[in-house]
């Protein structure tokens, strides 16, 4: 029944996190309420769906790459990037 419910848990794992090969540390390192945090803040922009949804078939990114994406959106308690697109993409009719 253990391994059942283990290869069960890792199914519903997607996106990002099976594509890089991160389940183990998703699943098995992070509690729901970090993984939520996560969820909740690693948005990129004109990105719909969340870290560990969907299908990822190929990308041009390392794995090393994708972390140290990943990292940067925790750097700051505020993410200064999204504010200056915001203000790019709104101050200048887009």
């Amino acid at each position: 029944m253990g391994l059942f419910f283990k290869r069960n848990t890792k199914s519903k794992v997607a996106g990002d996190i099976a594509y890089y090969d991160l389940i183990e540390w998703w699943l098995g390192e992070l509690t729901e309420e970090e993984r939520n945090i996560i969820r909740n803040t690693f948005k990129p922009i004109m990105r719909e769906r969340l870290i560990d949804e969907g299908n990822i078939e190929s990308s041009s990114q390392s794995k090393l790459a994708f972390l140290g994406t990943l990292a940067e959106w925790f750097k700051k308690k505020e993410f200064i990037f999204e504010q200056i697109w915001w203000i790019y993409y709104y101050g200048s009719g887009g």
